[in-house]
Order: C-alpha cells, then sequence, then structure tokens
C-alpha cells in the first residue's frame, strides 16, 4: 500500500478522532453549564466507546476518504455517526448505568456530530488535499482530449484524493503514442490556469509503472480502446489496486448506477430517484422545516431589508418576477427589488451605447456591473439576500430550498430541450448546484450543465449536502453579481 495512502487514512482517523471527542467534551461541558451535577469520572468510560469510529467508519466505506461522492459521503457519515451514538446508548442499557448519564447530552451531541462532522470532513480534505502526500496514485488512459479534462477536474478537485501520476494517451486507432514527455494545461474553474507536466507511459509499461508506485489506481476510457487494448484490460486490472472505467458515451448515466449480473453478462443498472414518490415527500417535508425553522429570522431580516430600500429612493420593496416552474408553468418569484425603477429603460440605452454589454447580455442573460442596480440591491445580490422572500414561494409549493435557478421563456432556447426537459421534472430552487460551485465566475453552459448534473443525480442527500455548503458560498461575495 502506498505510504500517502496510509497517511491520508491515519491522518482522516485523527481527525474524526478530534472533532468527535470535542463535541462529546462540549455537551457535557455544556450540560454542567446548565446547572446539572456531572460525574466527569463516569463520561470519561464514554470516550472509550470512540474506539468503534475506525471499524464503524470502515464498515461504512469512510477509510480511506478517497472518491466518495459529496452527497453519498454525507449519507454514509451521518449512517456511521448514528450507528456509533446506538452503540452508546446500548451500552450505558446493558451496564444498567444508563440513568446515570444525562440523555439529553447524549441526543444532543449526537445531533451535533451529525450536523458538524460533514462540514468538518469537508474542510479537513479541502485544506490537506493541496499537500503531495494526500490521496492515492493514479494512471490515466485515453485519448488526448479526454485526458486534459479528465487531469483538469481532479486537480481542480483534488480533495477527491486521486493525483494524477502518468497518462497513457491513446491515437484514434486505440494505440499507445510513443511521446516521451508531456505538457498538460489545465483549465480550472474561474479561469485561473497552471501547467501540469505528466510522464507518457506506454499501455504495455503500465503494470511496470504501477508496482514502482505499490499499486496505485487505474482511470481508463473504454471509447478510446480498441477492441484488442479491451480484452487486455482484463489482465491489465489485476495490477491496481482499484481500477475506474469510463464510459463517456454514456452520458445519461447518474450515480446511482451500478452494475448487476443478467446470465452472465454484466449489465449496466441506473435508478431514477426523482421518481421515487417517498423522496418526493421527504423533500418537502425538509423545506416546509427549515421554513418554519427559520421563521422568525425570515420575519426580522425582511423588515429591516424592506426599510433600506424604502429609505433609498422611496420606491416599491418587493418584484414579482415571471418565471419557469415544474412542468414548465409560468409562477410569479418574489425578491426584493434591487434595481432602478425605470430599470428596463436603462437597460436598453446602456445596450444601444455599449456592444460590448450587449454581447454579455445576449450570453449569459445577465451583466456583471449591471448599471440598473441601485446601492442597497447591490449589497442585496452579494449577500443573496434579494431571494430571501422567496421562501413565500417554498411555502406556495412554487419552489424548494434546493434545486436549478429559475428561469426565464427568454433562457428556453439556451437551455436546450434535453436540459430543458430535465429543468421541467423538478422545482427550482432558491440555492442549487450551480450557486455552490462558483456561481457567477462560472459560463452559462456550465451552469446549465450544474443544474442538468443535480437533477440527474438528485437524493435528498445531495439537497443536504448543497444546504450545508451554501453559507460558505454566500461568504464567497465576490462570486456574486
Amino acid at each position: 500500500m502506498q505510504a500517502s495512502i496510509v497517511k491520508t487514512t491515519v491522518f482522516t482517523i485523527l481527525a474524526d478522532y478530534f472533532m468527535l471527542g470535542l463535541i462529546m467534551t462540549f455537551c457535557i461541558w455544556l450540560r454542567s453549564l446548565l446547572g446539572a451535577e456531572i460525574n466527569y469520572e463516569l463520561y470519561l468510560n464514554l470516550f472509550a466507546c470512540l474506539l468503534l469510529v475506525v471499524p464503524l467508519y470502515t464498515v461504512f466505506g469512510l477509510y480511506p476518504p478517497i472518491l466518495v461522492y459529496a452527497a453519498e459521503a454525507v449519507r454514509l457519515l451521518s449512517q456511521a455517526t448514528t450507528s456509533l451514538f446506538l452503540v452508546i446508548f446500548a451500552i450505558t442499557f446493558f451496564l444498567k448505568s444508563g440513568a446515570e448519564y444525562s440523555r439529553l447530552t447524549l441526543l444532543f451531541a449526537w445531533l451535533l456530530s451529525l450536523l458538524i462532522m460533514p462540514v468538518w470532513r469537508g474542510a479537513v480534505k479541502r485544506y490537506f488535499s493541496r499537500y503531495a502526500w494526500w490521496g492515492n496514485k493514479l494512471i490515466l488512459c485515453g485519448g488526448r482530449e479526454w485526458l486534459n479534462k479528465a487531469v483538469a477536474h481532479l486537480c481542480y478537485n483534488s480533495n477527491l484524493g486521486l493525483k494524477p501520476c502518468g497518462v497513457v494517451i491513446l491515437d484514434e486507432n486505440g494505440a499507445s503514442e510513443a511521446d516521451q514527455s508531456r505538457e498538460i494545461s489545465v483549465k480550472m474553474l474561474g479561469n485561473s490556469e497552471r501547467t501540469i507536466s505528466l510522464p507518457v507511459l506506454q499501455l504495455e509499461s503500465m503494470p511496470d509503472y504501477a508496482h514502482s508506485f505499490k499499486s496505485p489506481y487505474a482511470l481508463i476510457d473504454l471509447q478510446a480502446l480498441s477492441s484488442a487494448d479491451s480484452a487486455y484490460m482484463g489482465r491489465l486490472s489485476c495490477h491496481f489496486k482499484k481500477t475506474f472505467f469510463v464510459f463517456p458515451f454514456l452520458t445519461s448515466l447518474n450515480c446511482w448506477t451500478g452494475l448487476t449480473d443478467l446470465g452472465g453478462y454484466f449489465v449496466l443498472e441506473t435508478r431514477q430517484k426523482l421518481l421515487d414518490i417517498r423522496r418526493q415527500y421527504m423533500k418537502r417535508v425538509i423545506d416546509l422545516l427549515l421554513t418554519f425553522l427559520g421563521a422568525i429570522v425570515f420575519i426580522s431580516l425582511t423588515a429591516v431589508i424592506a426599510v433600506l430600500i424604502k429609505w433609498e429612493d422611496g420606491g416599491p420593496v418587493f418584484f414579482a418576477h415571471r418565471r419557469i416552474g415544474k412542468g414548465g408553468k409560468e409562477i410569479r418569484v418574489l425578491k426584493f427589488r434591487t434595481m432602478l425603477p425605470n430599470a428596463e429603460e436603462v437597460l436598453a440605452q446602456k445596450l444601444a451605447e455599449n456592444p460590448d454589454l450587449a454581447k454579455e447580455w445576449a450570453e449569459n442573460h445577465k451583466l456583471k456591473n449591471d448599471p440598473r442596480i441601485t446601492g442597497v440591491g447591490r449589497w442585496l445580490r452579494k449577500t443573496s439576500l434579494d431571494e430571501l422572500p422567496q421562501v413565500w414561494n417554498v411555502l406556495k409549493g412554487e419552489l424548494s430550498f434546493v434545486g436549478p435557478r429559475p428561469i426565464v421563456n427568454a433562457e428556453i432556447e439556451k437551455y436546450g430541450d434535453d436540459a430543458f426537459d430535465l429543468y421541467k421534472r423538478v422545482l427550482p430552487g432558491l440555492t442549487g448546484y450551480w450557486q455552490i460551485s462558483g456561481r457567477s465566475s462560472t459560463t452559462y453552459k456550465q451552469r446549465v450543465q450544474l443544474d442538468s448534473y443535480y437533477i440527474r443525480n438528485w437524493s435528498v442527500w445531495l439537497d443536504i449536502y448543497i444546504i450545508a455548503c451554501t453559507p460558505r458560498a454566500l461568504l464567497r461575495t465576490g462570486d456574486a453579481c
């Protein structure tokens, strides 16, 4: 096993122990602060239960923390953490000492762990994945264009824990090219760019290279392989601890796709969770729960913002914008007014005077420096508080807290038939995958791709992950416009 994967796993285990121990300590301290008599010696026995973290988290696939889909990581962490606390409850019961422990303390520790552990794990991975020792080495095999995209994606999403260490470049006939060196220009999200240099291998030399790195992983583009190479891949995969096969021609698949057996043949099985009525009800319950839990905050902020808007220019506080909802039905989405009362006249005049501005509007249907926005409106947009009144649309069932960004009729053509067909299958949302993935630093095409990705891979766990990431995205106000 690679030293890097051992270090990554050990470090993650220590990070998990640290946070779970901190949460337990905090909850015990808080309970004593509220007046309860705490036998600290007794509670020290509970910390021994944390030794179960490694076996439980391993069973749930959390060690090593490599290539775990974000929403799946939230689900697995929630299940593993819940199992840990169920074991703690069971131990205190069978030892007949349950009455001596504060049930409220244990319950709060469990709930706090459910909230904090996914965020903590994500922060640890984001920070330490930049170091060379984090993750597992990866050899990629495919065509030049695909390799550039794959390496760019892995370098940008270094928290996945897969570090490219070599490539096999295949030509149009599926044969490996004989380049001695290769520089790959990596285009990052947000238009940043850097160049990395990777050794180029021959297909036949992959086993020797794999052994030199002590069982790295392999990522192989099946579309680029010839029929002879495809047969060779079965033998080649024996040299790698894990081999991932990419199917670029099957773009309609989602994260809920797996293999099943049909009379000796491997068959791809994909599940569409959008059609599961139980999960749809659960999504609606989460929307209503968040609405009622945040009611006091929503009402207070609305009152303050309404006063600021009225004070600035005396115009109306709210603005109802026509958008396309689920099923293609038109809905009126509430927002705080952020533009001048004569916004349309100002826009028409500015677009006529400035061709570059007109081009930007035609491409993205929004402007980076919009001349129509008021002073208060600019601040509201930076913080996304202009969308706060849409909580009313959530309550009515016209929007969800998480979903694709609501679009207008003029944007249907830019979405295209396939993407728009996906868009109509769900409720638009206040936040979404696009909002936590770059917001205005992404192009319109990338936004459509992110919305389509969300819909194809939708699950309640993905919604929870997006909600958890939204505050961090809002703090990066430079991405908003």
